[in-house]
């Protein structure tokens, strides 16, 4: 860690440091049931993870929604969601060495993520290595949320790093990296994520593919 020329890292959360495909995976079979519809796979669930809960519902519901529908819907998700939010949930294999690494190398880092703050707080109690984290920007930090640089720059000013080149962002969905290349900083896309096998993720943009958390620990500028 002495010689890394990095000065500071962010990350998305959901897919890229927390596996949270059961959790949704779970939430989406409860509502389902409330509708006499047939269960979803977690395989279903896990390539959509990161897109948020609109796709998540029309992979359940599997018809034509009405927005009012798509409203009432999400409000019902959400309902259930934030009763039991980390069931299944777990830091995916690598993160906490990963940011263990970086804290005890006095690399500040910090997270990004389009999630609303009423369900990142119980993420960040269940992980005792959050506690760590430099800058936490959720989706309702600011008007803008990801694709938009906006959420990167505020996080950029937290970590009190002056150029946005010094900083990688690690995320599992393009917006992620459209985001942080928006912001002027390196991007590393997390293949362990939720990314589906459809998806070309050598055409978003980003600086480095990662497999492994820990290999970004040997990335350098």
């Amino acid at each position: 860690m002495q010689h890394w020329q990095r000065k500071g890292v962010l990350f998305d959360l959901d897919g890229t440091l927390v596996d949270t495909a059961a959790d949704l995976h779970a939430v989406l079979n409860q509502l389902l049931a409330r509708y006499q519809l047939p269960k979803i796979s977690l395989e279903q669930v896990f390539p959509i993870g990161s897109d948020g809960i609109y796709p998540l519902l029309s992979l359940g519901f599997n018809h034509s929604l009405s927005t009012q529908e798509k409203q009432d819907l999400r409000a019902e998700f959400i309902d259930i969601y934030q009763r039991f939010p980390t069931r299944y949930c777990q830091l995916f294999d690598g993160i906490e060495e990963t940011l263990t690494t970086l804290t005890d190398g006095n690399i500040p880092w910090g997270i990004v993520t389009n999630k609303p703050t009423n369900l990142t707080l119980p993420l960040m109690d269940k992980f005792s290595i959050f506690a760590a984290s430099s800058v936490l920007v959720c989706g309702d930090t600011l008007a803008q949320r990801k694709p938009d640089p906006a959420p990167m720059h505020h996080a950029k000013k937290a970590l009190d790093i002056e150029k946005s080149e010094n900083i990688l962002y690690v995320g599992d969905a393009k917006r992620d990296i459209d985001a942080g290349n928006a912001a002027d900083m390196h991007t590393a896309i997390a293949e362990w994520g939720y990314i589906s096998e459809q998806s070309n993720t050598q055409d978003w943009g980003a600086r480095y593919l990662l497999t492994d958390p820990r290999e970004l620990l040997a990335l350098s500028i």
